[in-house]
């Protein structure tokens, strides 16, 4: 399921982000990275809104303390979109438990 979007280039997030801090995490609270990821998403899932993304990103960065594993966060984000369930924080810690 995120595949499309952790399969895409990541390099310009990888070497922005380097030096200051670990390029597998995910900050959502950053602007520019939260507005990377909303960008990923809606490149490889044009089907939903880049504001419901947004929207779902901001929720998501709600649950637990910053940074997240990016695989994690990616996979938790995407089982939200796709209204698999409704707590991002069960999401990410099962996903976290099993990736």
């Amino acid at each position: 399921m995120p595949l499309k979007v952790l399969a895409d280039d990541w390099s310009d997030y990888d070497n922005r982000k380097r030096g200051y801090s670990n390029i597998t995490y995910i900050d959502c609270t950053v602007e520019w990275e939260a507005e990377y990821l909303a960008q990923k998403v809606f490149k490889a899932y044009p089907e939903y809104k880049l504001e419901s993304i947004r929207k779902a990103i901001t929720s998501c960065c709600s649950g637990l303390p910053v940074p997240y594993k990016r695989l994690s966060f990616v996979t938790s984000l995407m089982i939200i979109l796709k209204g698999n369930s409704e707590s991002f924080l069960l999401a990410y810690l099962v996903c976290d438990s099993l990736l």
